[in-house]
């Protein structure tokens, strides 16, 4: 059984389940899964973030995007929609910067962990080159940059909300 866990713009935990209908999309190629899921009406104050949870297993960690409030033949609804949490890297424009012989932790710390995104591997890992980050890149871009560069793939964003 799906559960939601949103936090609200106080900080409050406000838990929903019994979802008419959810929506988790993932697409190879596309940096941030969404989620659509509709509830019975209730009163929320503005939401901000997401975790739904099948039993104990994450399944998504998301940005609130929307709350839609609607009424149709007797039933009041209140639709939520997300984004994954790179949404936040790809919505946020860098500073400008260039990196000679940049590390993992520096790119990290600089691009993913102001938005609360941290990495899974703690293991080091250097670029032996010089990155420039342009202006108008977005935080995204910077690190996927720096990913192909070390490891030959771009980066993702885990249904836990980790970078990979």
């Amino acid at each position: 059984m799906l559960r939601f866990v949103f936090t609200d713009i106080d900080n409050n935990s406000v838990n929903f389940s019994g979802a008419l209908s959810v929506s988790i999309n993932k697409e190879e190629g596309v940096p941030a899964d969404d989620m659509v899921a509709v509830f019975p009406y209730s009163s929320v104050k503005e939401l901000k973030s997401v975790v739904v949870y099948d039993d104990d297993d994450i399944v998504f960690t998301g940005v609130v995007d929307e709350q839609i409030v609607s009424v149709k033949a007797n039933l009041a609804t209140l639709k939520i929609c997300a984004r994954s949490m790179a949404a936040l890297l790809l919505d946020n424009e860098s500073v400008p910067v260039s990196y000679n012989y940049p590390s993992k932790n520096v790119v990290v710390r600089n691009h993913a962990e102001l938005f609360g995104i941290k990495a899974t591997d703690k293991s080091p890992a250097t670029y032996f080159g010089t990155q420039t980050v342009a202006k108008g890149s977005t935080n995204w871009q910077a690190l996927n940059t720096f990913s192909k560069n070390v490891y030959g793939r771009g980066v993702r964003i885990n249904e836990c909300g980790k970078l990979l």
